[in-house]
């Protein structure tokens, strides 16, 4: 399979196995959903919008499994047009060639869209196609904060919204890392901790009880510590600084740089 600007061309013997599997076509009949979701448009006459080419051209295996997808189920997702062209979908509507079906399913965006509202939608669109669940759960996480309130509690967003209690997990990482990782989570689908990525909600959410036992195991040993038998208030004073230091970057998630921390301020210490 080759991929140019305008064309993903599928070998004859690629494009006789998947049109075996073919099960869906639409009629001129059908040229309008009865709730009025989508309509049909021609498949052969339909023209590529300049800006559709702003996502990536699908690699041969995700084309492969988008064609067998929609020769076994038919077309799901209506693409979308703007001013007659498509916008959103190109790949869709070159598959629904290969598996010569006349009509596909469309939505179009309104005519007073300036080319800048095309662009923001194109790209939320995509973005949105290509989150994980752990974006996905942080995106709803950021929403309810936005709009906080409108609901009585985390529970009643839930409720509303018919999520999962996944979106409790992503509020106790929140609590414990700090909203900045469920945004570091939300725009690249995962974050590094210890040297090591998490993006999975499971395996995030168990680091950061983790990460919280051993902050609460630290403030023991601290309090074990004994500060109150330094008579020198000024080592005192830094030691207490030290700490807090330390707290902040275990909180933050990276206890790799504690060590540094540590040798700095003891350092400093001897200096003075």
């Amino acid at each position: 399979m080759k991929n140019t600007k305008n064309v993903i061309i599928l070998t004859k013997e690629q494009v006789d196995n998947l049109l075996k599997l073919k099960k869906h076509g639409f009629s001129r009949k059908e040229l309008k959903s009865e709730d009025g979701s989508y309509f049909l448009e021609n498949t052969n006459t339909l023209l590529i919008h300049d800006l559709a080419y702003m996502n990536r051209n699908y690699t041969e295996e995700e084309f492969i499994e988008l064609v067998t997808s929609i020769a076994q189920k038919g077309q799901l997702v209506p693409i979308t047009l703007y001013r007659g062209k498509v916008v959103d979908g190109r790949h869709r509507l070159l598959a629904l060639k290969y598996l010569k079906v006349d009509y596909v399913k469309c939505i179009k965006l309104p005519n007073n869209y300036t080319l800048n509202d095309v662009k923001e939608y194109i790209m939320n669109v995509e973005k949105r196609r290509h989150d994980n669940n752990l974006q996905k759960n942080c995106r709803y996480y950021l929403q309810y904060l936005q709009e906080k309130d409108k609901y009585e509690s985390l529970n009643e967003f839930i409720k509303v919204n018919s999520l999962t209690s996944n979106i409790k997990k992503i509020n106790k990482i929140a609590e414990i890392l700090g909203i900045e990782t469920i945004r570091i989570a939300y725009n690249f689908g995962k974050v590094k901790i210890d040297n090591k990525y998490y993006s999975s909600i499971n395996s995030l959410y168990t680091k950061a009880l983790d990460i919280k036992k051993e902050m609460s195991n630290f403030n023991k040993n601290k309090q074990q510590a004994g500060l109150e038998i330094i008579e020198d208030e000024k080592i005192k004073n830094k030691l207490e600084k030290m700490l807090e230091d330390i707290d902040n970057i275990i909180d933050a998630g990276y206890k790799d740089e504690i060590i540094y921390i540590i040798s700095k301020k003891i350092k400093g210490i001897k200096n003075d």
